[in-house]
């Protein structure tokens, strides 16, 4: 149902916990997982791979960079990029909203995140 097509999913998160039980999740729903744990490695990252990317998994508390500041780059060097936020605020304190392809308010279900996932990539 929730079953990938190999596809590349970077999650630049800084809570090492839930990275790692995340990335064992997709990893057995057949995405291939790439984890970044501030700011600046995941906009390293992502430009030294963005054509390999399929979609961004984006916290927006983030350490060194902002989620914010992030995404904003990432849509400047991909304006195709799929990026799903997760935070734990509200829907009203996220400023570049209209950027993402979805928005996921922590905590959130894992069958929500497939979906979600599923969802964005599909578009």
């Amino acid at each position: 149902m929730y079953t990938g097509k190999g596809q590349t999913v970077l999650i630049i998160d800084d809570e090492d916990t839930f990275t790692n039980f995340l990335k064992r999740v997709l990893e057995k729903y057949n995405y291939n997982v790439l984890i970044a744990n501030d700011g600046e490695k995941g906009l390293i990252l992502y430009k030294k791979q963005y054509q390999t990317i399929d979609l961004v998994l984006l916290d927006l508390t983030l350490p060194n960079i902002s989620g914010q500041k992030v995404l904003k780059v990432i849509i400047e060097t991909n304006p195709l990029a799929k990026i799903v936020l997760s935070t734990g605020g509200s829907y009203n304190e996220i400023k570049h909203l209209h950027l993402a392809k979805g928005v996921l308010i922590k905590p959130f279900k894992l069958t929500l995140l497939l979906d979600k996932i599923k969802k964005v990539l599909d578009t």
